[in-house]
């Protein structure tokens, strides 16, 4: 079985961090995968630094009212600047169970990391 597959071929409950060798890839691959999920009527999350305007109106075109969610960094794992893993739980709990009372059978979050956040976290 090859570990490289399509984003398209992911099944819920599956994690997937993506390889890319260029940030439009990186982009292109995210667009994807979230696509995908509004396409199956999915409940979507996408976080992102400065979340790409182009990416978000194309989402928000092809999703319904409340189906697309964009947050920021510090709305979910950032707590100071700092990664906080119970956070990053808690804002995912709080995701999944906001979306089952409102009736998606599925949530797929994306994120998207900045060049510029990473190096602020290694110093």
């Amino acid at each position: 079985m090859s570990l490289l597959r399509p984003v398209t071929s992911l099944k819920r409950g599956d994690h997937a961090c993506l390889v890319y060798d260029r940030v439009a890839r990186r982009d292109e691959l995210l667009l994807e995968f979230l696509r995908a999920g509004i396409v199956s009527g999915d409940r979507v999350v996408y976080v992102a630094e400065g979340a790409d305007p182009r990416t978000v109106s194309e989402l928000a075109a092809l999703a319904d009212s409340g189906q697309l969610e964009v947050m920021s960094p510090t709305d979910t794992y950032l707590d100071d600047g700092e990664f906080d893993a119970d956070r990053v739980l808690e804002s995912i709990r709080a995701t999944r169970d906001a979306s089952l009372s409102e009736r998606y059978s599925a949530l797929r979050i994306g994120t998207r990391r900045s060049g510029s956040a990473a190096a602020r976290r290694r110093r």
